[in-house]
């Protein structure tokens, strides 16, 4: 075998076209994968000019490459990642060539290496098509969040606050904490938007009662009562009021994580909440939904165990004192919460007053001392017919802690079925619970104690 027959059989292993080309440009050695990239016989190819494959627009490239091979003074490599082949039927189709000098018998021959990067081609194509697909896909997506900032922006905007992050979601709709634009006084936002109430029959209702909430908030002074900043409607339709922040736990909360409290620190903490429905009361106005989640206990300044008064969204006026006043419920709905209802809330709303605001705070005073309802029963349905006729335990008896005769004797005055044989006022209830006497009462010495221990910080 010829050394030229013999390098064209090793070459038929190789996984690219290979073929050689004289000083003439005449192919003189061609292997079996050349016959397949090109789509000629070897016999076609053998002996005939190497422009047959070339493109006339790649001829400049396949004569630089050719001569910087050629004439190099050793070996050497020139490469063209990517230019075009041209196969018999005269499609082109995109090729990768390397183009190296060597021997060939006695003569020198510029050595082609080819390889079909079609599928390279067309995946790389893909990419680009994909790539570009992404990258407006991801401006597309950073408009829409760009939108949604401003939206965001614009949502978290109430009048002068700017709301930072939400604290609580009930019934009415959302509390967030907020901070004032100019002056460094934290804030409590209560929201409701108009979309949580459209289609709905409660919807004109509950908007009523949210701004009535804010009316009457800011129309009450007790330092018990808690205090109002601001309130209007935004650009959206959404109803706001900022109220202080408060730093502390409601009375629910405070009994569930650290359970019944002492009879002395009950006392002191309704009192306070007396002071807010004296002058609720006197205003003509009655809370109806007094229970331990519309109590807080805070830091007030430098005082600890300071009692707010919250949610007056139930307030509704007497008729003496505005007339035509609507109750500000749904129809066939009973106002208030079943746990804490008094009797006439239940049998007849229209005789409410200011003494079933005693009843229910009465109610509170129970759990406080127990960690139990007045009735509990299985079912609300029950419990409200339990609040109408069954009488109470004394709370001493469902206690953990010594109740003093004198107050169960308050607790259960205020839990008369009869309103007329409850204390007269809140004004003579908190008169009642500031006269008790312990033995060892609930003095600043014992309040700083707790709250060190457990009381949340500002």
């Amino acid at each position: 075998m010829s050394s030229s027959r013999h390098i064209a059989a090793i070459l038929d292993t190789v996984g690219e076209g290979v073929f050689g080309i004289d000083s003439q440009h005449t192919i003189r050695m061609v292997n079996r994968e050349t016959e397949r990239i090109f789509g000629y016989d070897r016999a076609e190819l053998q002996g005939k000019p190497v422009f047959m494959l070339i493109p006339d627009g790649y001829r400049t490239h396949y004569d630089k490459a050719f001569e910087s091979a050629l004439s190099a003074d050793a070996p050497m490599e020139v490469r063209y990642e990517e230019v075009e082949g041209l196969r018999k039927d005269g499609t082109t189709f995109p090729l990768e060539v390397r183009f190296t000098r060597g021997p060939l018998g006695d003569d020198i021959v510029v050595v082609a290496a080819a390889r079909d990067i079609t599928d390279r081609v067309a995946a790389r194509a893909e990419i680009e098509w994909l790539h570009a697909q992404l990258v407006e896909e991801r401006d597309t997506l950073l408009n829409e969040v760009d939108g949604l900032r401003e939206e965001v922006r614009a949502f978290r905007q109430m009048g002068s606050f700017t709301l930072q992050k939400q604290i609580g979601v009930g019934g009415m709709g959302e509390v967030w904490r907020a901070s004032h634009r100019m002056l460094a006084r934290p804030a409590a936002v209560k929201l409701i938007r108009r979309e949580w109430l459209d289609g709905t029959p409660e919807g004109a209702g509950v908007l009523t009662r949210f701004e009535r909430e804010a009316q009457v908030t800011a129309s009450l002074k007790s330092p018990h009562t808690v205090s109002l900043y601001d309130f209007g409607v935004d650009g959206k339709g959404v109803l706001y009021y900022v109220m202080e922040l408060l730093v502390g736990i409601d009375l629910d909360t405070l009994v569930s994580e650290h359970g019944p409290q002492p009879p002395e620190r009950v006392a002191y903490l309704l009192a306070q909440a007396c002071h807010s429905l004296k002058e609720a009361h006197d205003r003509g106005l009655i809370h109806r939904d007094i229970k331990p989640e519309n109590l807080v206990t805070c830091r007030y300044g430098n005082d600890l165990d300071f009692v707010k008064v919250l949610d007056f969204g139930l307030v509704t006026p007497q008729p003496k004192w505005m007339e035509a006043a609507d109750h500000l419920t749904a129809e066939g709905e009973t106002p208030g919460t079943p746990e804490y209802m008094a009797p006439e809330q239940i049998t007849d709303p229209n005789e409410v007053d200011h003494r079933s605001d005693l009843y229910t705070l009465a109610c509170v005073a129970y759990y406080l001392l127990t960690g139990q309802l007045v009735f509990p029963t299985s079912s609300p349905m029950s419990m409200l017919m339990a609040h109408v006729s069954k009488n109470p335990r004394p709370p001493s008896e469902n206690s953990p802690f010594a109740v003093p005769e004198a107050l169960d004797a308050i607790v259960l005055d205020c839990l008369q079925k009869k309103p007329g044989d409850r204390p007269a006022d809140a004004g003579v209830l908190r008169d009642r619970l500031q006269a008790l006497e312990f033995e060892n009462p609930w003095d600043d010495r014992r309040i700083r104690a707790w709250w060190t221990r457990h009381g949340p910080s500002e």
